[in-house]
């Protein structure tokens, strides 16, 4: 990688050194020789050869997948656990944005207005919504209400539900959480 990063760029170098990682910052320099000993003493180079040629692709060499780390937020208040879509995901719901719900709780206010996992979540009282954080927003700023309209995208058509929240007594943020 070093050799493929252009002179003068700045790369990021993620070290291990006395049992903690730590991140250093190099700036890429020009090769000129390669040194292949240095003096004990003097720090002087004993011995330097031309540059290596570069070296040929590697055909067949696969890299393994990396697992994404990726959030989920569980709102009691709902009864649903939900995740921000990403744009192949938003593609195969046939929507542009919004919140997955990839859980509803079992006798929750969600699964009594007919939320099903795999709904998307695009409107809230009429708001766009693109993360779970936003909805946690606005069920913040109506607490007063007690019935809230969300619109989801279920098999790609828009249906509208009523949610009738349970009483609440006062919002809690600790009750929105975020899972990882």
């Amino acid at each position: 990688m070093v050799r493929e990063t252009p002179p003068g760029r700045t790369a990021g170098l993620l070290i291990f050194r006395n049992g903690a990682n730590q991140t250093l910052t190099a700036t890429i320099g020009q090769r000129q020789n390669a040194v292949l000993a240095m003096g004990w003493e003097t720090g002087e180079p004993l011995m330097a050869v031309p540059p290596l040629p570069p070296m040929p692709p590697m055909p067949g060499i696969r890299i393994p997948d990396i697992p994404r780390a990726f959030t989920t937020w569980r709102s009691p208040t709902l009864g649903i656990e939900s995740e921000s879509l990403n744009p192949q995901l938003a593609e195969y719901f046939g929507v542009k944005e919004g919140v997955l719900v990839r859980a509803v709780t079992h006798d929750s206010a969600a699964e009594k207005a007919g939320f099903k996992a795999g709904d998307v979540i695009v409107k809230v009282e009429g708001q766009t919504v693109t993360t779970p954080k936003e909805i946690s927003s606005i069920l913040q700023s109506s607490r007063s209400k007690k019935t809230m309209i969300i619109t989801v995208v279920r098999r790609q058509k828009e249906v509208v539900l009523n949610v009738t929240l349970e009483e609440r007594s006062s919002w809690n943020p600790l009750d929105e959480r975020e899972l990882l």
